[in-house]
């Protein structure tokens, strides 16, 4: 009522425009639960996301799976150990910042509720599920700059529908079921939202994180499976083609 007033419809029309309103559009504008709201609570994971898929663990597995495909096992084994130190690093220190920011907040009385655990526990389910489908497309990726060239052409699109910005009754059932299975933030936007606007508990969230699990048991083993599938036809093209150069210089 406030916007419309403000744009300088006559109050008495503001309130007749407003009652024709469905309960659709009130959930989307109402302000406790609209727009803006769900966009701030949305940010931080929405640059977690792009953070986990093109700026760190797509350049890191496309990187080294040169030295995957030319290194010997020993050399194998080192850069594996050296993988895990780097995505531990990663999640400390997104940890100690997250929870560094909502105890900031909770002080200086930023309009954040609910539990600073739940929102740690909710923040490493989701990057373990950007893990898993960061690697899973790591197989395929041939250049991490096509990857993030792609990411930002469709960053808009991801972000709506992830549920951040509008909730997921809002569209086709056949699409929110592909948003699920694909977008990482699409499993857990609602209990972010639900957490910061609401103060909810893990008994509310408690279908969400298990979309959340379910995603990360799918993604995290079936991408490394890829991975090391692209790994193992790579040396073999590799193998055959070294094969190939030794009998045309036998011949």
């Amino acid at each position: 009522l406030k916007i419309l007033e403000g744009s300088g419809m006559n109050p008495t029309s503001a309130q007749t425009s407003l009652g024709s309103f469905t309960a659709v559009d009130r959930a989307v504008y109402e302000p406790t639960g609209g727009y803006t709201p769900r966009m701030m609570y949305a940010l931080m994971i929405m640059l977690v996301q792009q953070i986990m898929l093109i700026n760190f663990v797509m350049p890191l597995f496309t990187e080294r799976k040169k030295y995957f495909i030319r290194g010997s096992k020993k050399e194998n084994i080192e850069n594996i150990k050296d993988i895990l130190v780097r995505i531990a690093v990663v999640f400390v220190s997104f940890i100690i910042s997250f929870g560094a920011l909502l105890i900031v907040g909770k002080m200086r009385g930023l309009p954040l509720r609910g539990n600073i655990f739940v929102y740690i526990v909710l923040m490493i389910l989701f990057m373990l599920d950007c893990l898993g489908i960061s690697i899973a497309i790591s197989a395929f990726a041939k250049s991490g700059t096509i990857i993030r060239w792609i990411y930002y052409m469709l960053s808009t699109t991801i972000t709506f529908f992830s549920g951040a910005a509008y909730p997921f009754y809002m569209m086709p059932d056949w699409l929110s079921k592909i948003a699920h299975a694909i977008i990482p933030m699409a499993n857990l936007s609602m209990a972010f939202k639900a957490l910061n606007l609401k103060g909810v508990g893990f008994s509310i969230l408690m279908p969400d994180i298990m979309n959340g699990v379910k995603y990360m048991i799918f993604w995290l083993p079936v991408g490394i499976a890829l991975y090391v599938l692209s790994i193992f036809i790579e040396k073999k093209k590799l193998n055959n083609k070294s094969g190939n150069t030794e009998n045309l210089v036998t011949e």
